[in-house]
């Protein structure tokens, strides 16, 4: 029995499955996602991708500037790594990354069309 995508919101991304504007990144998933490719794995790829798409927004309006490489204690210091210009956006999030998983473990290849 397949789980509808709010079930998998909830365990999957919580932020998500409660957020105001849940929907448009449902709807955005919807568009960037092939049912027909995805067959029984629709709605979990539907809520990976919200979940990365919602995901990239927040980190985007926290001004995170990538992965932390350095840190000082004392008068504070953060170092960011430059962003890679090689790291696809799918492997930009966890749920990108789980993503990319599932559309490799159906034999598809994932490709994006933005980030």
């Amino acid at each position: 029995m397949a789980s509808t995508v709010d079930t998998l919101l909830e365990s999957i991304c919580p932020q998500l499955a409660n957020a105001l504007d849940k929907d448009i990144y449902l709807e955005i998933a919807q568009l960037t996602t092939s049912s027909v490719a995805l067959g029984e794995a629709y709605n979990l790829a539907l809520a990976l991708r919200a979940a990365h798409e919602y995901t990239l927004d927040q980190t985007r309006q926290m001004g995170t500037g990538g992965q932390i490489i350095g840190m000082t204690e004392g008068r504070s210091s953060v170092m960011f790594a430059e962003p890679s210009k090689r790291l696809s956006p799918l492997e930009t999030t966890q749920y990108g990354q789980r993503l990319k998983i599932l559309f490799r473990s159906l034999g598809l290849v994932a490709t994006s069309t933005g980030g």
